[in-house]
């Protein structure tokens, strides 16, 4: 029996412009000469020189009065980008004046990036990881925030929705910034009712903030002041088209019921936090808070619940608030004291039952269910549950099965209780008829996978691909298998894991045509690259097809019985090399937490193997993550046949 340690390795992928690239670069040249010389400004350079405010940047004086100016400066792409929401070319030059100095900012010395942040106002906001906020206003009346958070250990700053790109370049008369966002906040001072009044396709939303203002305890949130202070928020707008698809029965409820109302745009609603978008570059998952508080000034979280930005490796951005998902369908605005975000689900309202929903989703599904007992009884009772839907191709497989099959399945897929995705973390395991993390949840990035195993089987995962439909009794997710049921090869899924491809490219366990099926110690590409590495034995075994192949095979047991079915102890296990050596390894079996960790020794060579990222089953075998290969020098000569029979 082998065990790995449990050991973590996270991948941090660092877009280019989330890095702090340099420190107090010091020019010789005046603010407009240091915009127009460097290669990634230049047409940022171009805009001043249309709008026709060159000298704006000439002139500046840093030797003491208030016109020493720190610029703001979009790189070369952010302008090409902000031809999405701005025709400078048809922009009147008032128009062009005023968006060149919403990027500028006076003072009497120049503000580096670190001062920057503790510059203006302090706002207080709820942290989100950007910092509690801090307020400037720039010429016109251009009000400006200032958050930061660290990117790989170093700092990184942000104005509003822009990151830092390049900061602290000094010029003679200022301080440019490089970012990475035009600054065009057009409606920075437009209140949130004005706001939301004239957008033609928020009609139904902006009746319904109407309806709920009309309420004292309410009006704060519509007015954006309590008392004598202003309220800063995030407010998340439904669309008439997202409405429309509610059945008129469902909205017409909501409609005259004011309590239902309010709780519903509660969940819309991020009290003092001034959310952006493009965060989620920075960081995939924000935690935010949403909700009406009964003290609506104070930045405390008691009262909230938890909501979710979520940036999915596609790039689309979604918000998950009263344990319901919508999609942004915009880029956000600021107006005044907030950020306003379209999207298109009703956030907070649920109306459809389990049964509703599931019909929806999986109509084969319900059926299904309905028709197997212990499932039907568990549809029929009162709790809560929690349903996982396979996709179309896991439903075939589903509906070949027998019943006593189905019901066995079912089991994994329908679950008592509430289980939402943020509670899917690697620390829950789920008991099923008595096996202890019958169900695990596995996550990779962004991504979810829910990991199940019957009894005296290995895990087998499904990728979340779709998760919190929320029900008035339960709640749906979407998965693209069955946990539990093995649908691959051990080949086919080494040769789809990047972390296994150099374990993979060797081919080895398309060799293992006899005595299986095995139960593989695959290295990782980093265990093997230790073994390159490592030239005065290592990379001599690699290189020799037969001895790589007995190094290997030293990793591979013929064993029926799976790690995780042995009870915790010490064992010799045969390796696939015994029916030619006798080779047995130790491994001694412990359970320090809900995961078991096999300790295994050769010689004088130890390592650990963890159930935590292993244990899974596919159609010709079984698979641990192995991330320390056992060899030593004696491998290099080592008879690999002492039976009398080679």
């Amino acid at each position: 029996m082998l065990v790995q340690h449990a050991v973590w390795i996270q991948w941090i992928i660092v877009y280019p412009w989330l890095l702090f690239i340099s420190q107090g670069i010091t020019g010789q040249s005046n603010l407009y000469d240091t915009i127009r010389n460097n290669v990634n400004t230049t047409k940022f350079a171009d805009m001043i020189d249309s709008a026709m405010m060159r000298d704006v940047f000439v002139t500046a004086d840093c030797s003491g009065a208030v016109q020493c100016l720190t610029v703001f400066v979009p790189d070369n792409a952010a302008v090409d980008a902000m031809a999405q929401t701005l025709d400078w070319q048809n922009l009147v030059p008032a128009k062009r004046t005023m968006v060149i100095y919403g990027h500028i900012l006076k003072d009497s010395k120049r503000l580096t990036a670190a001062e920057w942040v503790q510059s203006g106002i302090s706002l207080n906001l709820i942290d989100n990881g950007f910092g509690s906020g801090r307020q400037n206003t720039l010429a016109y009346l251009n009000t400006r925030y200032a958050f930061q958070t660290k990117v790989a250990n170093q700092p990184k700053y942000l104005i509003n929705r822009a990151g830092f790109v390049t900061p602290d370049i000094q010029a003679t008369n200022g301080m440019v910034h490089v970012i990475n966002h035009v600054l065009y906040t057009p409606s920075i001072n437009v209140p949130f009712v004005d706001y939301l009044v004239a957008q033609n396709d928020l009609k139904k939303t902006a009746e319904f903030w109407m309806t709920v203002g009309s309420d004292p305890k309410y009006t704060p949130f519509n007015d954006q002041r309590y008392g004598d202070k202003a309220l800063y928020a995030t407010y998340f707008l439904v669309t008439d088209d997202a409405w429309n698809k509610i059945p008129q029965d469902k909205l017409k409820m909501l409609q005259t019921n004011k309590t239902l109302l309010a709780q519903v745009l509660s969940c819309q609603y991020l009290p003092n936090q001034i959310v952006y978008k493009h965060w989620t570059f920075i960081q995939p998952e924000i935690l935010l808070y949403s909700g009406f508080p009964t003290n609506p000034g104070a930045p405390d979280i008691v009262q909230l619940q938890p909501a979710m930005f979520t940036r999915s490796p596609t790039g689309q951005v979604s918000i998950t608030s009263g344990g319901f998902i919508a999609n942004l369908v915009d880029s956000g605005e600021d107006i005044k004291q907030a950020v306003v975000y379209k999207i298109n689900a009703a956030l907070g309202f649920v109306y459809e039952t389990r049964d509703e929903v599931v019909r929806r989703l999986s109509p084969g599904f319900l059926q299904l269910c309905q028709a197997i007992s212990t499932c039907n009884s568990m549809l029929t009772g009162e709790g809560q549950l929690t349903f996982f839907l396979p996709n179309d191709f896991a439903m075939a497989k589903l509906n070949t099965m027998n019943d006593s099959q189905k019901t066995i399945y079912l089991k994994y897929l329908v679950l008592p209780g509430r289980i939402e995705r943020r509670q899917m973390t690697p620390l829950r395991g789920i008991e099923i008829d008595g096996l202890s993390y019958a169900l695990r949840f596995r996550v990779d990035g962004q991504t979810v996978y829910v990991e199940g195993r019957l009894p005296k089987r290995g895990y087998v995962g499904a990728q979340l691909i779709g998760a919190n439909n929320l029900a008035t009794n339960g709640i749906i997710h979407l998965l693209d298998g069955i946990p539990g049921l093995p649908v691959q090869t051990v080949e086919q899924y080494l040769s789809g894991i990047a972390d296994y491809s150099k374990y993979a490219g060797y081919q080895f366990v398309q060799t293992q045509t006899m005595g299986g099926p095995y139960i593989y110690f695959a290295p990782t590409n980093q265990a093997l690259q230790a073994m390159e590495s490592e030239t005065a034995v290592g990379v001599k075994l690699l290189e020799d097809t037969t001895r790589r192949n007995y190094i290997f095979r030293r990793h591979s047991f013929p064993l029926t019985t799976l790690f995780e079915d042995l009870r915790p102890t010490s064992y010799m296990a045969p390796t696939a090399n015994f029916a030619f050596t006798a080779e047995r390894l130790s491994v001694q079996i412990k359970v320090p937490n809900a995961q078991r960790i096999m300790t295994v020794t050769f010689e004088d060579q130890t390592t650990d193997v963890s159930s935590e990222q292993g244990a899974y089953e596919f159609t010709n075998g079984w698979l641990y993550r192995l991330d320390k290969v056992l060899y030593n020098r004696l491998d290099l000569t080592r008879n690999m046949c002492t039976n009398p029979a080679c």
